[in-house]
């Protein structure tokens, strides 16, 4: 799930935690000081708070404070929702407004934001490897089963994809021309190529494969790095289904692009 769409969905939950917790505090420190009044309920919650008080607000602080660290550390809905405008900007500066792209599907052309971690949940490799995760994409599409990438700060050569070369390199990286791997039963060859350009396996590409009726339908990719306070934050990744999109060569040059990239790298500092 990308950034924008946990954020909104565990933000509310973790509301309801913190007040929740602060009003229980709240309601167990007055019980303290208050006199057991002759009512039976009331009476056994107030006795029950006197007895167990010192665990109980220990517990509710705690929970409250976790609350507002993993809403800190997700980033907030509103935060989420000017990136991914960002983004769909970006996304129509750069295929909108092409001639062989602007009739296009939205999902044909898309930008997808990547965030390096130092470690993540993995059954497949060592948590702590180091990777690029997906946080945010254009448009409304294909925001399911995005790829993560392999990408080491002590094997920086080892980075897989795009978006791990170009977190490790910290320049950009165009691929372009890929084999057209949309048809069936597409040559080795043409696999073996495609995996050489986009940084990946073999198997990676038959595994994509095999879980896509469609094949993978994208010919040219472009990666940015994305900076953050001058250190390198993660890769902001094009990707189309055109092998060789004109505008895509001049990106660095466009000046609105360039504002675009400098905007997000702010915005990113509180997220």
């Amino acid at each position: 799930m990308l950034r924008q769409e946990r954020s909104e969905k565990v933000n509310s939950y973790l509301q309801y935690v913190k007040y929740g917790s602060g009003g229980i505090v709240l309601f167990v420190s007055a019980s303290l000081k208050a006199n057991v009044p002759d009512i039976p309920f009331l009476s056994s919650v107030i006795v029950h708070c006197q007895y167990n008080a010192w665990w109980i607000i220990i517990l509710c602080t705690f929970a409250g404070g976790l609350s507002q660290y993993l809403n800190s550390h997700i980033g907030s809905p509103g935060n989420w929702r000017i990136v991914q405008h960002i983004l769909d900007q970006y996304r129509e500066e750069v295929f909108g407004k092409d001639e062989n792209t602007k009739e296009d599907a939205e999902h044909f052309h898309r930008i997808t934001l990547f965030k390096h971690f130092k470690w993540r949940w993995a059954l497949e490799r060592w948590p702590w490897s180091g990777w690029v995760v997906p946080v945010a994409r254009s448009g409304s599409r294909t925001k399911t089963n995005i790829q993560c990438f392999l990408a080491s700060k002590e094997c920086p050569d080892d980075a897989e994809g795009v978006a791990g070369q170009t977190w490790a390199r910290n320049r950009e990286v165009k691929v372009c021309g890929l084999p057209d791997l949309s048809i069936d039963n597409p040559p080795e060859t043409d696999i073996i190529e495609y995996a050489e350009k986009a940084f990946v396996t073999d198997e990676w590409i038959r595994n994509r494969m095999r879980t896509n009726r469609r094949g993978l339908q994208c010919r040219s990719l472009l990666g940015i790095c994305i900076e953050v306070k001058g250190v390198p934050w993660g890769a902001l990744v094009i990707d189309s289904r055109n092998p060789e999109p004109s505008r895509l060569k001049n990106t660095t040059k466009n000046p609105k692009l360039k504002t675009y990239k400098d905007i997000l790298s702010r915005l990113l500092e509180k997220v």
